[in-house]
């Protein structure tokens, strides 16, 4: 094999971080557009898209039936070779378990956020005894009660919303991408 068929074979990447490399791999070796085909199996399922996706959905198919948007998969994937199409398995395999850690790191997030929350509502008397705010100054206290409590636990609420929000985000890639392999190892095994 010469340097061109090397070349050729070897395709160089900017490895600035994981997920992106992976697009780019899917998009260069496989012809998959992992952005468009997760927005088309969003649609497909009736998951909630944000208004810059909903207008990226005008250049995507738009399959009403799981039996639609599996022939559409087949259709896009049918000129591989077997072995291609083994090699897409696996760039499918490494992108599942790459969505894992994601999850259990949001998980330990949000754990530590309530944890947070509940105990400063349960350390509402040491704040009292620290500040002495009963005795001396019982508008500071309304105003710690009534005012600054619900802004924490509002502000909270949001930031555990925020972090929960790619959580379940990432439960919709996980279904895609093992529904998108179990088509491909369709295509395998006949």
């Amino acid at each position: 094999m010469g340097k061109q068929d090397m070349k050729k074979y070897n395709m160089d990447y900017v490895r600035i971080s994981k997920s992106p490399c992976m697009n780019e791999i899917g998009k260069k070796k496989y012809g998959f557009d992992y952005d468009k085909a997760l927005l088309e199996y969003k649609y497909l399922v009736g998951e909630k898209v944000s208004r810059k996706e909903w207008k990226k959905l005008k250049d995507c198919k738009k399959c009403n039936s799981y039996f639609e948007w599996e022939k559409s998969v087949m259709n896009e994937n049918k000129e591989k070779t077997k072995i291609q199409l083994t090699e897409f398995e696996h760039y499918l395999d490494n992108k599942i378990s790459m969505l894992k850690p994601q999850k259990n790191v949001y998980t330990i997030l949000c754990s530590v956020l309530l944890g947070a929350i509940v105990t400063l509502l349960c350390d509402v008397d040491n704040i009292n005894d620290y500040f002495n705010l009963e005795n001396n100054y019982p508008f500071a206290l309304f105003i710690v009660k009534i005012i600054i409590f619900p802004f924490l636990i509002i502000f909270a609420v949001w930031i555990m919303y925020k972090v929960m929000l790619p959580l379940w985000s990432t439960n919709t890639e996980s279904t895609f991408l093992n529904e998108y392999r179990k088509i491909i190892k369709r295509m395998l095994d006949k």
